[in-house]
């Protein structure tokens, strides 16, 4: 009866243990690192994002959409919001700001159908910031450059993209780095938006 009842329990601790490994590898838009003198967890406010790549007006008014005179631009870059969250990791170390000094974010397709990225873009992108917290806070970033917008309609392309975003930062007085990844889905396509005439 002794044995049953251990292999029961060790059975009900090997399920959860797989089920919450699950949880960590599968989850997007959450992360987190821990510092000096805090432990640093970041999320999305969105991890799913709908890029569109075209706004076409039918400025001319002859009824068709796109035609010679009609309005054609480049809607600006989708942004989204990263929601920081920090927390002091032992009362007897002072709590130190943090510093984000870079965004990097890679694009990989989702799907076959998907293609890759255009050489002359930088994939990941990399572009510095400058952004210092003490406590729970939030700031934009943008998800996808216009220039990619553009050459996608200009091609005649859609996609499917899984979005890597990598924060890096420092602590001000401990000069330790932190590091956060987060993961989100985009596609890129022609959303039709309101005042936008359909092709």
């Amino acid at each position: 009866m002794g044995k049953f009842v251990l292999k029961y329990k060790l059975g009900w601790i090997m399920i959860f243990i797989s089920l919450s490994l699950l949880g960590i590898n599968c989850g997007v838009g959450n992360g987190g690192d821990v510092g000096a003198s805090a432990i640093v967890t970041a999320s999305l406010d969105k991890s799913l994002i709908d890029g569109d790549i075209v706004y076409i007006e039918d400025s001319n008014n002859d009824g068709v959409c796109g035609n010679t005179g009609d309005s054609i631009t480049t809607p600006p870059e989708e942004n989204v919001t990263v929601n920081l969250n920090i927390e002091q990791i032992s009362p007897n170390i002072n709590l130190s700001p943090v510093h984000i000094y870079e965004v990097s974010i890679k694009y990989e397709p989702a799907d076959t159908n998907s293609p890759q990225f255009p050489a002359s873009e930088p994939n990941p992108w990399i572009y510095p910031v400058s952004f210092t917290f003490n406590q729970n806070t939030s700031f934009s970033i943008p998800i996808i450059r216009k220039e990619v917008k553009k050459y996608f309609y200009l091609n005649n392309l859609t996609g499917n993209y899984n979005v890597y975003i990598t924060l890096k930062m420092k602590e001000v007085y401990y000069d330790k780095n932190i590091e956060i990844k987060l993961g989100a889905y985009l596609t890129l396509s022609n959303r039709i938006q309101e005042g936008e005439c359909t092709p």
